[in-house]
């Protein structure tokens, strides 16, 4: 892996936190009826975030994996793990959570 690869990770991990705090913004964002981002939009953003959280994980570990970039590789890991983590907890938590 190549320093610009793992520039790369560093900017997927970063976008998908962008995306993240947008997805929360939303769901914030006032009433269902008023809200500008619907189930639809929210359901984008998440799962974008997640996908960019993924890309930016994998290409980390390769860059430490690899002893090319492990400095961007291991900054590209502190960036998108925790994202991953959270996307992650929040589709265990929906999906084990029946109706109430």
């Amino acid at each position: 892996m190549t320093k610009w690869m793992a520039m790369l990770a560093i900017l997927f991990a970063l976008a998908g936190w962008v995306l993240m705090g947008m997805t929360g913004y939303h769901l914030l964002s006032g009433d269902f009826a008023n809200r500008t981002c619907q189930t639809g939009c929210v359901k984008t953003l998440f799962w974008s975030a997640l996908a960019l959280a993924v890309l930016g994980l994998a290409a980390g570990l390769a860059g430490v994996v690899k002893r090319e970039s492990r400095v961007f590789g291991g900054l590209a890991l502190l960036l998108a793990a925790p994202l991953a983590g959270i996307a992650g907890g929040i589709i265990v938590i929906g999906t084990t959570q029946g109706p109430v």
